[in-house]
């Protein structure tokens, strides 16, 4: 779930030898674009199109909320880690759902509908079994805060901009989970 290829940039910036996967061929189109020395392959997150263990490091950010339950996509990514590999998972905390929990894309515009992507709310309890279920141990998980810009960003602090920041201050925004291939 790469993406148009921002997490591959970033890696591949700092000198690792970087694929993107992503099942949108639109998307995979925008990061060929944008990074030509880096290889971009169509695939999906449960079904990821490599050999076991052929990575040292796999990141998937803010798609495993788009299944229902992330405990194959977990274990598919697990298969192509290298033993001691790592992978990192950004996604959606539950507490972020309580103001909303899609994902909008394109914007507001006259006689077209929203373009909108379902995200799951998953709790500790499912990433946890996910991880077990798929020998991946946990490092670390960080719950990061929603920032400023993203309260400010809220419709609901157009609209009441004092309850939004008491609502949303120190609410965790996202996870970030770092788990290793046992």
């Amino acid at each position: 779930a790469c993406g148009t290829g921002r997490q591959a940039s970033l890696l591949h910036s700092l000198g690792c030898r970087t694929v993107g996967v992503d099942r949108s061929e639109a998307m995979v189109g925008v990061a060929r674009e944008k990074l030509p020395e880096v290889r971009f392959e169509i695939g999906d997150v449960e079904h990821v199109p490599f050999d076991d263990a052929s990575f040292d490091l796999a990141v998937v950010s803010l798609a495993l909320c788009h299944l229902a339950d992330p405990g194959d996509a977990v274990i598919e990514l697990a298969r192509v880690l290298r033993p001691g590999g790592t992978l990192v998972i950004t996604d959606p905390h539950p507490f972020g759902g309580v103001l909303g929990g899609q994902a909008f894309y394109g914007g507001i515009a006259p006689d077209r509908p929203m373009t909108w992507v379902r995200n799951n709310h998953h709790s500790a309890s499912t990433w946890l079994r996910s991880f077990r279920s798929a020998g991946l141990s946990v490092d670390e998980c960080i719950e990061e805060p929603f920032s400023d810009e993203q309260i400010a960003s809220s419709p609901a602090d157009l609209v009441f901009p004092a309850a939004a920041r008491a609502a949303m201050a120190g609410l965790a925004s996202v996870w970030v989970w770092v788990v290793r291939k046992v």
